[in-house]
């Protein structure tokens, strides 16, 4: 009887060391994987990012370049100065009676 007990014991420590052997192999890998997915999520979140500006940008300079085109359509220059008109008080126009 006393050595089915050591017999028994051997196997069940045994047993236990390949088990938890397997298991710190198992949350290695595990950890390891995950680093690799945030990695690439941080990666995708940058790439759309990038996308999302580079899809503003398309769109700003296709909307100047159609005002350009206007501009020049419509034979419009540069001005050179500006100049204000003051306002006073006085109706610019009335209404006639």
């Amino acid at each position: 009887m006393n050595v089915n007990i050591k017999i028994f014991l051997s196997c069940g420590v045994g047993i236990s060391l390949v088990l938890l052997g397997t298991y710190f192999f198992q949350v290695e890998k595990l950890t390891e994987t995950s680093y690799w997915l945030e990695l690439g999520k941080a990666k995708i979140e940058k790439a759309s990012q990038v996308n999302l500006d580079l899809e503003q940008k398309a769109a700003n300079s296709l909307a100047l370049e159609k005002v350009e085109q206007k501009i020049k359509d419509y034979n419009f220059i540069k001005a050179s100065a500006i100049k204000y008109l003051s306002i006073t008080n006085s109706h610019l126009a009335q209404e006639k009676r």
